[in-house]
């Protein structure tokens, strides 16, 4: 109960909600813009821009990894089954357009798409548009969004393309019926790409996820959701948010020390949330929301909201970062996943053991024989990111 006065005290101090959804903002753009000095900013770029440690943040991976765009096909042609003419998709949070190629290539094989992708960073969809220009979108011009809710419509012979700067700070309401507006009619799928729904943070300490995800069950038929799993991902961030909440529970803290931790805590108030470090242009650091939740967490609020015929599955079990820009790290985390998904646990605990074998010169036989891998417990203990793909 204290927790939770306190949680509503954090959502009156003078860095008020839209106050911090601005200083994310920021920070958005200024990673976005970073993209600015390559006109295509692809993996083996990414460490000169964002250093070879800074791994984190959906801003230093431009690339889709092979189970997203598995789980992103078998979306789009699940609809297309029963769609006649143009696919309708919205990407939600699309950032500078991580998707838009495989995107292209769908519209090549099986028919045309049109898509409204929107993010509430204005550097975000910048980036987007110069990523557009360079896969030959007509006509070329300039970037025009301008203010809250304006779109720009880019083209290619079998793809239409609309850019729409959202407001991060309004209503759930607001932010379906805008989309709809623009959509003009129900999608067929929605994309929640990587780390999306993650960082939307609660609003004076009352989460905002499930509506959201509610609101996509009203906007499409179906949804690809990429989400990070509590249980693997930024274990650091989460024990030391999870201790200062425990800390601000107790009754007899001093009142110094319960304002110290409110402004540490900021918006990370409900349980799962954090905040995780993020590089800068010129050393230094930022922070930036997250949340994570569980393969049961996901498939529950799903089946709440409306959805049906739920599947979770990993995405990866190697950070995106190091599977786009190392390519060993893309094999390894490619068969791993591969041997976990067809039920083979022996033999992908076989195979981690041969590598790090290899790495640290040590004989097999002085690895663990046991079972590594509960197969009830899968997901939860090896995915750092999750792909749930649903539909009404």
């Amino acid at each position: 109960p204290h927790l939770h006065s306190d949680a509503m005290a954090v959502a009156a101090l003078p860095t008020a909600f839209a106050a911090e959804i601005a200083d994310q903002v920021r920070v958005y753009d200024a990673r976005y813009s970073k993209e600015s000095f390559a006109t295509t900013t692809m993996a083996d770029a990414q460490g000169h821009a964002f250093g070879k440690k800074d791994g984190a943040g959906v801003e230093a991976v431009n690339e889709i990894i092979p189970a997203e765009a598995t789980a992103l096909r078998e979306c789009i042609l699940r609809q297309r089954e029963s769609t006649s003419s143009v696919t309708l998709i919205l990407d939600f949070g699309c950032g500078d357009g991580r998707y838009l190629n495989e995107l292209l290539h769908i519209s090549r094989e099986h028919g045309p798409l049109r898509i409204v992708a929107t993010d509430i960073s204005l550097g975000a969809l910048e980036a987007m548009f110069l990523r557009a220009t360079n896969l030959g979108c007509k006509p070329i011009g300039s970037f025009e969004l301008n203010q809250l809710w304006s779109h720009q419509s880019l083209m290619w012979d079998t793809l239409e393309l609309l850019l729409l700067l959202a407001d991060g700070t309004c209503s759930v309401e607001t932010v379906e019926t805008q989309c709809r507006k623009v959509l003009g009619g129900e999608a067929d799928v929605v994309i929640c790409g990587w780390g999306t729904l993650s960082s939307i943070p609660p609003m004076h300490g009352v989460s905002r996820q499930e509506a959201f995800l509610a609101a996509f069950c009203r906007l499409g038929k179906s949804l690809m959701n990429v989400l990070s799993n509590k249980h693997v991902n930024h274990l650091v961030p989460q024990r030391r948010f999870n201790a200062m909440r425990q800390a601000l529970a107790d009754e007899n803290i001093p009142a110094a020390a319960r304002e110290w931790l409110m402004q540490r805590l900021r918006m990370a108030v409900l349980p799962d949330t954090y905040y995780y470090p993020v590089g800068v242009a010129g050393g230094g650091r930022e922070w930036l929301f997250y949340s994570g939740t569980s393969e049961e967490g996901e498939r529950e609020r799903l089946c709440t909201v409306g959805y049906s015929d739920a599947q979770v599955r990993i995405c990866s079990i190697i950070n995106f970062y190091d599977v786009l820009t190392k390519p060993r790290s893309a094999r390894l985390n490619n068969a791993v996943m591969a041997l976990l998904e067809q039920g083979k646990h022996w033999k992908a605990q076989l195979l981690l053991s041969r590598c790090v074998g290899r790495a640290t010169m040590r004989p097999l036989h002085e690895f663990r024989t046991a079972p590594l891998f509960n197969e009830h417990w899968l997901r939860n203990q090896v995915a750092r990111y999750l792909v749930s793909i649903a539909s009404r």
